[in-house]
């Protein structure tokens, strides 16, 4: 597996990048809706739906100003030999088709949170159409939740990409509620599912409410 190499510099750097050239010029509007104050001393396993390349992106815009533990994602060892500079912001990778790989990096992965850092997660594992169900959670989420430390949490984001009255779509990310890793039960597949569900439910409710045009709870990303 491909290990992370943070530099927080370089991090800081390329999110000031991103936020004021990329995401300007590609969205009319980053909107973030919150609805608990996360804690920086609590390590957060972050679960977010995967749709689009701007994921990652995505991730980092919303590290530092919101989720204020260092960020560590996980990423598809093609992908990340692609774009390898992720690795100086906390990326390392994954590779499923290589079961002793996949295990090194789920345990990569699980020392993070040991170390107090928040672990960003896409576990439907490559890109698929926003409005696909099943979610199909590879059962990586369910090990990682059932080794993770007991004061970690699960942390669900979710992104929608949406186009409406203008030439740029809006994005719109929900950061929900903390959920102990301890409150689930099962079998490690039985907690993927719940997983799952978590995440599945919080994007459907998301999509209500841009569907009804409810913006009240969200603010805009600057």
């Amino acid at each position: 597996m491909i290990k992370a190499k943070r530099k927080p510099v370089a991090l800081d750097l390329f999110r000031f990048y991103v936020r004021v050239f990329l995401a300007k010029r590609s969205f009319a509007n980053i909107y973030v809706r919150v609805d608990k104050k996360i804690s920086a001393n609590q390590p957060s396993l972050i679960i977010a739906n995967h749709s689009s390349w701007w994921d990652g992106m995505i991730a980092l815009l919303l590290t530092k100003n919101y989720i204020k533990q260092p960020l560590y994602m996980m990423m598809s060892e093609k992908g990340l030999q692609t774009y390898s500079f992720f690795r100086y912001f906390g990326a390392f990778s994954i590779n499923p088709t290589k079961p002793k790989e996949m295990m090194a990096s789920l345990h990569y992965a699980k020392e993070q949170l040991q170390n107090r850092h928040a672990v960003w997660l896409f576990p439907q594992g490559e890109e698929q159409a926003l409005e696909k169900r099943p979610l199909d959670f590879s059962n990586g989420i369910g090990w990682l939740c059932e080794h993770a430390p007991s004061q970690a949490s699960i942390l669900p984001v979710t992104i929608s990409y949406v186009f409406a009255d203008k030439r740029k779509p809006n994005v719109f990310i929900h950061i929900g509620s903390t959920h102990p890793v301890t409150s689930l039960h099962g079998s490690k597949h039985e907690k993927t599912v719940q997983v799952e569900k978590l995440l599945t439910t919080q994007l459907d409710k998301q999509r209500e409410t841009i569907i009804q045009n409810d913006y009240s709870r969200y603010t805009v990303l600057h």
